[in-house]
């Protein structure tokens, strides 16, 4: 009977060990299940704060994208009035050119207008010359027929 207690006390000691091996290895497993529990929220942080940075990416994009609109129709305007300018700038041209052939017209009629007065100046200082010859015969006759 002894050595039925001793090989009940024997399986009783490998069932203490089974159950103390059993209750490490739940006690691990345990652990094991908080840290990925851990991690789990953890990575649902990280993937809540990546959403975040998503959507203020996404916004980032839109302004740039905006912004981008913005400049192609301000240089579109810029363009136009480029084309306003030179067009301006032709047109001035035109009328400077137009401007600069009737200054010489006029410079070429001033200078045939000023020949012509000079040459009635002489004309008339002949005149004047004869004139004053003739006024002399008639004086000079007029005193000696007196």
């Amino acid at each position: 009977m002894q050595q039925r207690l001793d090989s009940i006390e024997n399986e009783f000691d490998v069932v203490k060990e089974l159950l103390l091996s059993a209750a490490r290895y739940a006690e691990s497993a345990n652990q094991r299940l908080d840290r990925v529990a851990v991690q789990q929220e953890v990575n649902t942080q990280a993937t809540h704060l990546l959403g975040e940075k998503q959507d203020r990416t996404q916004q980032m994009i839109d302004q740039l994208g905006t912004r981008i609109e913005q400049t192609a129709a301000t240089q579109q305007q810029i363009q136009r009035v480029m084309l306003q300018i030179a067009e301006s700038q032709s047109q001035s041209s035109a009328a400077i050119e137009f401007l600069t052939g009737a200054v010489t017209r006029l410079t070429q009629n001033a200078d045939r207008t000023l020949g012509a007065i000079q040459e009635m100046q002489s004309e008339v200082k002949g005149l004047q010359t004869e004139n004053r010859r003739i006024l002399e015969i008639l004086r000079e006759r007029g005193s000696s027929g007196t």
